[in-house]
């Protein structure tokens, strides 16, 4: 998370995104809205990307749970978990080349 962002939520349940959209913008990420009937446009990025995130994170699960037997993984263990998951060396590649077989590319 972004330096200087607090997860919070207001009384209507919504969050206020311009902070996001300034980050983005700062940061040279372009957002784009999808209507709910164009899932079939990300179908690459769907098997590229999170088919291998759900596998690495199965694994670093069972890494996790083996070196803390008769324990079970929280929120507050699942976050760095998580982020090995993301480090991996393999999801970099995964990524650009999911997003990039969808048309979704980053110059």
């Amino acid at each position: 998370m972004p330096e200087g962002w607090v997860l919070s939520k207001t009384d209507s349940g919504l969050m206020k995104y311009s902070m996001n959209i300034k980050f983005c913008n700062k940061n040279g990420i372009i957002l784009y809205a999808l209507p709910p009937n164009a899932t079939h446009l990300l179908q690459p990025a769907n098997v590229a990307v999170f088919k291998p995130l759900k596998e690495y994170c199965r694994q670093e699960v069972r890494e996790w749970q083996y070196q803390n037997e008769n324990r079970v993984v929280t929120k507050t263990e699942f976050c760095p978990i998580f982020q090995k998951v993301l480090h991996h060396p393999n999801m970099p590649t995964n990524m650009k080349n999911g997003f990039k077989a969808c048309g979704v590319i980053s110059i």
